[in-house]
């Protein structure tokens, strides 16, 4: 079955299984770098919201043998847990006020990501890009609104606002953890999450030098290299400089700089990585970066040290 017949027969049995409760729409989305996504609405007629299921996925495993019926079940199943039943009051996203102290930023490919961020505010570093969002949690729904160039000419406000109002609220939002990447195998091997770690105290215990930084969320944690004095403590526990390497736009590694791989190498097992274990939407970068003291958060990439932009 090819996938626009797919699509479209996924959407006719959702539509036949909700029937006169809900409104069953598709709807094309441009994700993170670029990715158009197929997507899958249903709205009640008493709400204003809609959740979305993206059909791509299941194409892929359904070409791989799973039944059709097994995941029409499975997407009408997610929709039954996350249907939104009544209108949600979103006039607190008019008020700069209401969702001051809620945005955040993120880090996504500059390169990748380029027409779309000529239409958000956004600033680089290096050749990665900082862009803004709204967490929506406070107000009880799951998820974010990305801030593109209307919001912020409605609210008044420039990028170099958002960004401090993200510097602010990012990290106490969604708080940093950085465990040794031996811990992290571990949980996921144990099938739990990484406990929340004091990294300064497991330097001695972890010889490899590998950690694994993101936040709380495991989503979008990236962006931890951006928070105040993060960098500064990991290089003063590590005792010196150290490489960052981007695993995807939801965590970095850090690698303690001992003299032993060199740039090559690195970018070498970045782009397998990338090309064989990362999800498109989820790529960040194939380059290496580097931490060397020099500033709090002055991230180099490797070969243009000198370009280096300092936050």
């Amino acid at each position: 079955m090819e996938k626009e017949l797919f699509f479209e027969k996924i959407k006719d049995k959702v539509d036949a299984r909700f029937g006169d409760r809900a409104e069953v729409k598709r709807n094309s989305v441009v994700k993170n770098n670029g990715l158009k996504k197929e997507g899958l609405l249903v709205r009640v007629e008493e709400s204003n919201c809609a959740p979305t299921i993206y059909m791509d996925e299941y194409y892929d495993e359904f070409i791989e043998g799973k039944l059709f019926d097994d995941i029409v079940d499975e997407i009408c199943d997610m929709f039954e847990k996350y249907i939104v039943p009544e209108n949600v009051d979103i006039s607190f996203f008019q008020n700069i006020e209401e969702v001051r102290s809620l945005i955040c930023y993120r880090l996504v490919s500059g390169e990748k990501n380029e027409e779309e961020l000529s239409n958000m505010p956004h600033r680089y570093l290096n050749n990665l890009a900082v862009t803004y969002f709204v967490a929506l949690e406070k107000f009880g729904i799951e998820g974010t609104i990305g801030i593109n160039n209307a919001h912020a000419e409605f609210w008044g406000v420039t990028e170099e606002d958002l960004y401090e109002m993200a510097m602010d609220n990012t990290p106490r939002l969604f708080p940093a953890e950085v465990v040794p990447i031996s811990k992290m195998m571990d949980s996921i091997l144990n099938g739990m999450s990484a406990e929340e770690d004091d990294l300064y105290d497991e330097v001695i215990d972890n010889p490899s030098g590998l950690y694994v930084a993101s936040n709380d969320k495991k989503l979008k944690g990236a962006s931890v290299i951006l928070y105040p004095g993060l960098l500064r403590e990991v290089y003063e526990s590590l005792g010196g400089a150290f490489y960052i390497i981007p695993s995807s736009i939801h965590e970095v590694i850090f690698l303690k700089d001992i003299g032993v791989m060199d740039k090559d190498e690195i970018e070498h097992i970045i782009r397998s990585v990338n090309t064989t274990c990362i999800r498109e939407e989820d790529y960040l970068s194939d380059n290496v970066y580097y931490y060397d003291g020099d500033g709090e958060n002055n991230v180099k990439m490797l070969e243009e040290g000198s370009r280096a932009m300092v936050l």
